[in-house]
């Protein structure tokens, strides 16, 4: 009953937080921003379901399964969390990179005033992708009250920062949200490596290599836009798409081959046994 009363209230809380924002918004700053504001919400929150939320599916009941075999779930922590960055940083990071090209060709240019919440968004999910694991681990091993105070807390102050920065526009109020995030996600990290047992440089770790290769991603991408920049728009979001995605797995490749060589022994391994 404790377990179902902490779970449930944290689905509240996520519930009414992603409602509460808009509101408080929209008494703020009035209608155009909260359509800005939703319309880079959408953007974000499609993708985010896409790669956290398959994520969160199978990771509780994965770290469930095993909560009693602890070198376990610190292998399979790790696992997951590599993984996640892998994939989740590129997308966030491309998307923020090629949004002046893809928003106008894609929506409109009327939605051009919504670059660059969308790029904050997309800061947020680089983390919300790694807090998506976090809070499967911590749920798993019975802490459901650790993780519904922590999204209490940290939705509370978003809300406090909505209210106090919504005079200075849509922009600063997002990038003071999202630097709050990173100020806060300690915390949920100082959790994470109670429960495993492990420590702090083991687990940063396994986000040094993808972030090197996003950096440099984002670097091929920069210098490639004097030439794409003579494209077609269709053909210079194209090829800035495919220079970030080759450029970004050689980085990778080059960072750390043997974990990308055995990681993707292991995804063919379970594919194979399915």
């Amino acid at each position: 009953a404790r377990y179902g009363f902490f779970a449930c209230g944290s689905q509240l809380v996520q519930v009414l937080g992603s409602r509460a924002d808009q509101a408080v918004i929209g008494l703020f700053l009035g209608v155009r921003p909260v359509g800005l504001y939703n319309f880079s919400k959408r953007i974000f929150s499609m993708v985010n379901d896409i790669v956290s939320g398959a994520l969160g599916t199978v990771s509780h009941p994965m770290f469930s399964e095993v909560q009693h075999q602890p070198e376990k779930i610190r292998r399979g922590f790790l696992v997951s969390t590599f993984l996640s960055s892998v994939v989740s940083f590129p997308i966030f990071a491309g998307i923020a990179l090629v949004a002046d090209r893809a928003v106008p060709l894609l929506f409109g240019e009327q939605w051009s005033e919504a670059l660059q919440p969308l790029r904050l968004l997309c800061a947020l999910g680089i983390i919300t992708c790694i807090g998506t694991l976090q809070a499967s681990l911590i749920r798993s091993r019975g802490k459901a009250d650790w993780w519904f105070w922590y999204q209490l807390v940290s939705s509370l102050l978003n809300l406090a920062i909505f209210a106090v920065f919504a005079r200075y526009g849509l922009t600063t109020m997002l990038a003071v949200m999202v630097a709050k995030t990173y100020l806060v996600w300690p915390v949920a990290v100082s959790m994470t490596l109670r429960l495993l047992d492990m420590r702090a440089a083991t687990y940063l770790r396994q986000f040094a290599a993808p972030f090197a290769a996003i950096l440099v991603m984002a670097a091929a991408i920069l210098l490639a836009r004097p030439l794409t920049g003579q494209f077609a728009p269709v053909s210079a979001l194209a090829a800035e798409i495919a220079v970030g995605a080759v450029v970004y797995m050689l980085a990778l490749l080059a960072f750390t081959p043997r974990r990308i060589l055995d990681l993707g022994g292991t995804v063919l391994t379970a594919a194979r046994a399915r």
